[in-house]
């Protein structure tokens, strides 16, 4: 989108009563300067010798004043967008301003100087050329079809984008290989809400399971809740048990649920799970039974609507819309007419990445495993909608996708993402802030990088009730628990968020900012659950890097009986070599907020006394400003020489003892420790003399 400065300008260079022409280039050295770099002063022999274009001779007004262009900014022109990083209130350009204008532009239109039609804007005191390429859009050849579409509806319920939907669907049952067969056979989801139309009049009734035929369809809702008390909404409760199987209107539901029925009545699809009136609410042992079967439910339904954009129960998934915020400003370059007449700017195909990710529900933890186990989401975003299986991703602006950056759009449409998921359990989530391909390594190595990452995603989304941390993953865990069993039946053992056989390297997670603990107890210390906030998760399995630690032993304790969701405790046993670092200190340039201290002094465990290494960069990462201390344990999990700068590097774990034996322990924080070691010609000692002063102990963390 080009926001109505730059298209007005753009669309009426060739009308002098249009666009505003300040003057020739050749009365504007500077910018020749700029545009034809590679010339030294003959400026107008250049000119008259590049049978340049009619618009090509000019300077075109552009923003009069800077609030203009912040406003354009704002908007999302994908022109102006760029201006703010160089330049401010204060960058004026003292020859634009006397012509009433903060910035300018000039057009390149003669392929001998430019492979695409340019707009060149200028501006700043020092001035700045910012290029931007247009690109055909109206292209009568193969090579020359625009991939973005211009033709938005004024909203995303209408008969135009749902023909898209219908499209998008069609093409995913009839060819895409890797969405069909992802449900396992013989489930079927406890209750469904069905759809019964009676003449104009919609009802929607509970069915339990046995009710319904397990071989039909049905369709999954992901939603944000609403800050607004569960009290106060319709929801399943023991109370409401009977009222709700025996029929209620649809017009009684909350926006978001009445446009999530209309959308199964367009996908002739009678079932629907919504997580809020097919779990009983009130009964936690039910809950906790549906959240153990959660994976089963979204990888067994036919379809995941997503309410991408609304907040709350009450926001729905249909939007209104101003088609020109949304779609491509399109440029009639050419007056005559004569094809390729239309241009569009060349990152009109990454407008869509806002439309995604400022979205309400993306920043929902619950939703992540949602997303990540239905076979095909469609999300209903308040500027358009968009489609994501294990095969494609696309939206209303870039109907044949895919949206990832890495994929070249003019090779197979739709089916592009195809051949680089067969290796993986989970589809690639559309990303705006990850675009990039996945490595495909062995599948079990997949498996891995798959979890880590999926639990660096999660930890970045927030919940309503912090206990939730572990219970709201179980899904994923569960389902990532049935491919590790196939592998190998002793890789399941899943431990408060951490897979056992990746210990001891997935130990070493850290925190990626301020993270709190939670008030109420939720996982051991060990575990990345045990804090609130982003955290970074080592792969862990295969060859592990934490060769100076051993688990001797590790457990957790589930609170019911889904092992994969809250824990009522957990232990684990290392071994490995432990000495104490002393006289913590905020190092002067490290921010406060990451918990960062510097270490001055290590000490012997079992004397006290300074080990005697020189310390090139020593320092603690706290999980929490909470857990910092002036003394804690290090217990060092792994050590390499690096002789290129004359150092020894040891990680590990901080420890504080919770009883006077020193034997029991509970993680604090992550830390690093850079020693000089001695190079003796060409021979180099790769022995650690820390790890020389530091007993070998077990050590238990809880």
């Amino acid at each position: 989108m080009l926001c109505n400065v730059c298209r007005e300008g753009l669309g009426g260079i060739w009308d002098p009563n249009k666009s505003k022409r300040l003057g020739s280039l050749k009365d504007f050295p500077e910018i020749l300067q700029l545009r034809f770099r590679d010339v030294d002063d003959d400026f107008n022999k250049v000119l008259n010798e590049s049978e340049l274009l009619e618009p090509e001779h000019y300077v075109f007004g552009h923003h009069v004043d800077y609030d203009s262009l912040l406003r354009s900014k704002q908007q999302g022109c994908v022109a102006c967008k760029e201006f703010l990083d160089v330049n401010d209130r204060d960058d004026v350009n003292a020859t634009f301003a006397k012509l009433g204008y903060y910035s300018v532009f000039c057009v390149g239109l003669s392929r001998a100087h430019f492979d695409q039609p340019a707009m060149l804007v200028y501006s700043g005191e020092m001035m700045e050329e910012f290029f931007h390429e247009l690109v055909v859009h109206d292209g009568n050849k193969k090579k020359e079809k625009d991939c973005v579409n211009s033709m938005i509806s004024p909203s995303t319920s209408d008969e135009k984008t749902w023909t898209l939907v219908q499209t998008w669907l069609d093409r995913c049952l009839k060819s895409h290989g890797l969405c069909q067969n992802r449900a396992l056979a013989g489930f079927s989801p406890t209750r469904l809400l069905e759809l019964v139309t009676m003449g104009t009049e919609k009802t929607f009734r509970l069915v339990q399971h046995g009710e319904f035929d397990p071989s039909e369809r049905y369709v999954t809702l992901s939603h944000c809740w609403g800050t607004e008390p569960a009290s106060k909404k319709l929801r399943l409760l023991v109370s409401t048990i009977s009222d709700l199987r025996g029929g209620t209107p649809v017009a009684v539901l909350p926006r978001t649920f009445r446009h999530a029925f209309e959308i199964i009545e367009r996908l002739h699809v009678r079932y629907i799970w919504i997580d809020r009136l097919c779990i009983i609410q009130d009964l936690e042992d039910d809950w906790r039974a549906e959240s153990a079967v959660m994976q089963l439910v979204y990888r067994n339904g036919f379809l995941n609507i997503a309410a991408l954009g609304a907040s709350d129960d009450q926001g729905g998934c249909f939007f209104d819309r101003d088609p020109a915020q949304v779609g491509p400003s399109i440029i009639n370059l050419n007056p005559s007419q004569d094809l390729p007449s239309h241009y569009r700017h060349v990152d009109e195909t990454e407008t869509w990445a806002p439309d995604f990710n400022m979205q309400p529900l993306i920043t929902r933890a619950w939703v992540l495993q949602e997303r990540m186990l239905a076979a095909r989401n469609l999300y209903f975003g308040r500027q358009q909608v968009f489609w994501e299986c294990f095969t494609a991703n696309c939206c209303e602006t870039i109907p044949t996708g895919p949206l990832l950056t890495w994929m070249p759009r003019e090779e197979g449409g739709l089916d592009n993402t195809s051949s680089k998921l067969g290796g993986f359990a989970w589809k690639q989530l559309i990303n705006p802030k990850s675009p990039n391909v996945r490595e495909d390594r062995d599948a079990f190595q997949n498996l891995l990088f798959e979890w880590s990452s999926a639990v660096r995603a999660y930890c970045e989304c927030s919940l309503t009730y912090s206990r939730d941390k572990l219970i709201a993953l179980s899904g994923l865990a569960n389902d990532m628990s049935i491919k590790l069993r196939e592998i190998n039946p002793k890789y399941d053992a899943y431990l408060a968020g951490i897979w056992k056989f990746t210990m001891p390297d997935s130990l070493l997670w850290t925190v990626k900012g301020p993270s709190p603990r939670p008030s109420r107890y939720r996982a051991p210390s060990w575990s990345w659950a045990s804090v609130d906030g982003a955290v970074n998760l080592p792969v862990g399995g295969g060859n592990s890097s934490a060769s100076l630690v051993r688990v001797l032993g590790a457990e957790a304790s589930p609170r019911g009986k889904n092992a994969m969701g809250e824990v009522s405790g957990g232990r684990i046993v290392l071994e490995g070599p432990i000495c104490v670092a002393k006289d913590l200190q905020l190092p002067k340039l490290s921010p406060v907020q990451h918990n960062i201290q510097k270490i001055r002094t290590l000490l012997h465990l079992e004397t006290s006394l300074p080990i005697d290494v020189h310390l090139t960069m020593a320092e603690v990462r706290f999980d929490t400003s909470d857990d910092q201390d002036d003394e804690v344990h290090v217990l060092s999990f792994w050590s390499r020489p690096y002789p290129e700068f004359s150092e020894m590097v040891t990680h590990g774990l901080a420890l504080v003892p919770v009883d006077p034996s020193r034997t029991l322990y509970r993680r604090v924080g992550y830390v690093s420790i850079n020693i000089e070691f001695a190079v003796d010609g060409k021979r180099q000692d790769s022995r650690n003399p820390l790890l020389s002063a530091c007993p070998v102990r077990a050590v238990e963390i809880v």
